[in-house]
């Protein structure tokens, strides 16, 4: 008899099997999704605080459950769902006779006040609906009207939910289309959540639909004060606002409305706690718009702002080169070059760690808001600054080309070959330099570089040519070389027009008689 006074038998006639002594009832109840629907399949957990004692069972279609033969005590009742989600955890006494009708226990999530914030989906009135005093009596009798709206409250949270995932998957897959889809919709279920429309924004711009952006980003723009969290903080509520103006401005100016690019940057720079990637993007805009001179101060500042960042120099060099102000350029595409090289050192010798971004409630995860920020930080890996380093230190040669200093801009152009992405335009530029320095031969080594980078250069060929027969003219030899006569024909193969075609037609005029 003590054995099986040890066991839960759910029969009708299971308390006949215990000692007179073991005093037992029965627990029952229903458990209901947010939803209002029955939850199936979901397990229940009765632990006895004072015994090693322990009754499970799971709950039917109609989401209800039943245990027959519970010893009376206090229990820590725990519910979970089919899947193991957290429903209910709770202390409670069991009972037996005419009381056990309060062993019942009825689980509805529809009727339960949302702890979090309902601030995405009734905006500036959720601060007023969160204090009513009913939300926060646990045994009042809801009323109807009461019922209603927390159940239209918590269908809202759940829709949400089951819609971001969709978006997510589809932001994974970059199927665009779909995501912008299920944007929308989230969109129509939390009016007030900024987050949707900065990621609704991005992807409108990266799909050219840039009116669709810009109505994306401002309606992001206003409803961000609504964040409960960011409302205490005013740096991050500003930085944001920031980034999605950045975004906007992004927009505008792929649309081809420059000016009020500009002005998205401009309102972004005195806002932002870090205002040098808006100062940047406004340099920028000021220049396409005819204002250089604003332009160049405005890059000024945004490198001021944040000197780490080696493209904010090669934008100001590159500005400055349009400008022919190749001194200015020279000195400024320097520092962004040690830059990007002292970073790639940095890079190469460090071993990066992945750190978990916060979550947030309401995102569509922290990781795909990523996709929002408009400058990804520095620590890229090593071939992005090695060929940013390439870059810089190829235009800087090019600045001292156009103040005829063949000698500094030939030592930078084969610097630059040995970090640039694509060597070959670095040295047919060595090439040309040497050749204008009549280094026929150091000419000739670098173009055959630059052809064995790019056989397609058809240029590389001319300057070839031109330096194999400045050579033999230095050495006394007027024969053109077989391998002269091919770098010329080699060129009329691939640019028969192009801007040498006469002077490579005139060179192999010239040969017949020579030889």
């Amino acid at each position: 008899m003590k054995r099986l006074a040890n066991v839960l038998i759910v029969t009708a006639f299971a308390c006949t099997l215990f000692a007179q002594n073991d005093r037992v009832a029965e627990v029952q109840g229903q458990v209901i999704d947010m939803l209002g629907r029955p939850v199936a399949g979901g397990e229940v957990v009765y632990r006895n605080v004072d015994i090693a004692r322990v009754y499970r069972t799971r709950t039917g279609k109609n989401g209800k459950f039943d245990i027959v033969g519970v010893m009376l005590g206090t229990y820590q009742v725990e519910i979970t769902g089919p899947t193991g989600e957290h429903i209910l955890s709770t202390k409670r006494s069991v009972f037996d006779g005419d009381q056990q009708v309060l062993n019942a226990i009825h689980v509805d999530l529809s009727i339960v006040p949302t702890r979090a914030s309902l601030a995405p989906f009734k905006g500036p009135s959720a601060q007023q609906i969160e204090g009513e005093t009913w939300r926060k009596v646990q045994d009042h009798t809801l009323t109807k009207a009461e019922m209603a709206e927390l159940r239209e409250e918590n269908a809202a949270f759940v829709h949400y939910n089951e819609v971001a995932s969709e978006a997510k998957a589809a932001i994974k897959t970059q199927e665009w289309p779909r995501a912008q889809e299920l944007l929308g919709q989230l969109a129509a279920i939390a009016p007030y959540m900024w987050q949707v429309y900065q990621n609704l924004g991005t992807i409108a711009s990266n799909r050219g639909l840039y009116a669709e952006a810009v109505a994306a980003y401002e309606k992001g723009i206003q409803v961000v004060e609504y964040d409960d969290a960011l409302s205490k903080d005013r740096q991050r509520l500003n930085l944001v606002r920031a980034q999605m103006l950045i975004g906007e401005g992004e927009a505008y100016g792929a649309w081809g409305q420059l000016d009020s690019a500009a002005n998205e940057y401009r309102k972004a720079a005195e806002i932002d706690p870090h205002p040098a990637l808006a100062y940047i993007h406004l340099c920028v805009a000021e220049y396409n718009t005819g204002h250089a001179g604003a332009a160049l101060d405005d890059c000024a500042t945004g490198i001021a702002a944040d000197p780490r960042h080696s493209e904010f120099y090669q934008i100001l060099g590159g500005i400055q080169m349009n400008l022919e102000k190749y001194r200015e350029a020279i000195a400024i595409y320097d520092k962004g070059a040690r830059l990007a090289l002292a970073t790639l050192e940095v890079v190469r010798n460090s071993t990066r760690s992945t750190v978990p971004l916060p979550a947030d409630a309401y995102s569509i995860t922290a990781m795909e808001q990523t996709l929002t920020r408009q400058m990804m930080p520095e620590g890229e890996g090593s071939a992005f600054y090695k060929s940013r380093a390439g870059q810089m230190l190829l235009s800087e040669g090019n600045a001292y080309f156009q103040l005829r200093k063949f000698k500094q801009a030939a030592d930078l152009f084969a610097r630059a070959a040995k970090l640039h992405e694509y060597p070959a335009l670095a040295y047919f530029n060595l090439c040309a330099t040497r050749f204008d320095l009549g280094e026929w031969k150091a000419a000739v080594e670098a173009c055959d570089r630059a052809i064995a980078g790019d056989s397609g250069m058809a240029d590389a060929y001319y300057a070839k040519a031109a330096a194999l027969f400045g050579e033999g003219a230095r050495q006394g030899k007027f024969k053109a070389t077989q391998e002269a006569l091919s770098a010329l024909q080699a060129y009329l193969e691939l640019d028969p027009n192009g801007s040498h075609s006469r002077e490579v037609q005139a060179m192999l005029g010239e040969i017949p008689a020579k030889r």
